[in-house]
């Protein structure tokens, strides 16, 4: 975590009023071990009480995925099936982008299908690889590693990609005229 130390001349004689330590706490995500946030608040309190800081210093940090992550899920349309490849209404020059920039977490999903009343019912079964095109025509509209999705997933099926809050939307393009215009706010 990079650490930003500020001095003020004439106060406190060399003792801090201002430390930025940085940030980005992390957000669990499927497969990653991440230790409870309390862990971190406690680990800073115990650093902190060895600086010099002045009365009342300011302590300033950036959340991060730890605020945002839960903020936003995605729901991605599959626009097309060819054996393992799918080809969604969405990708890195969409809300994927970080997918492709060597992160190697993947956002936790469920895919959906509707039935003949236009109920969505989860797609269950046996999960299998499938390599990700994104719509845009591009050759690396692609997701760097298969996805394990349901290996009856078929077109028109619904992947909700959840807790994509921290830098999915933020980063996104209109490449190519792709831009998701319907956002739905649900309320717990």
């Amino acid at each position: 975590m990079p650490v930003a130390v500020q001095l003020r001349a004439g106060h406190g004689h060399g003792q801090l009023t201002a430390l930025d330590i940085g940030g980005g706490f992390p957000a669990a995500y499927p497969s990653d071990d991440v230790p409870p946030h309390h862990w971190y608040f406690d680990t800073i309190r115990e650093a902190l009480s060895t600086f010099p800081m002045t009365k009342g210093g300011d302590v300033f940090c950036e959340p991060g995925r730890a605020l945002s992550a839960e903020g936003m899920s995605l729901v991605d349309k599959v626009s097309l099936r060819k054996g393992d490849a799918l080809y969604l209404n969405d990708g890195v020059y969409g809300n994927m982008d970080e997918l492709t920039l060597g992160w190697a977490m993947d956002y936790p999903r469920k895919v959906y299908y509707l039935d003949e009343n236009g109920k969505a019912r989860p797609r269950i079964g046996e999960a299998k690889p499938f390599k990700i095109f994104g719509p845009t025509c591009d050759t690396i509209d692609v997701l760097p590693r298969p996805m394990m999705l349901p290996a009856n997933i078929q077109m028109d099926d619904y992947i909700v990609f959840e807790t994509c809050g921290a830098y999915s939307a933020s980063v996104r393009t209109n490449f190519n005229g792709f831009w998701a215009d319907d956002w739905a706010i649900i309320d717990d």
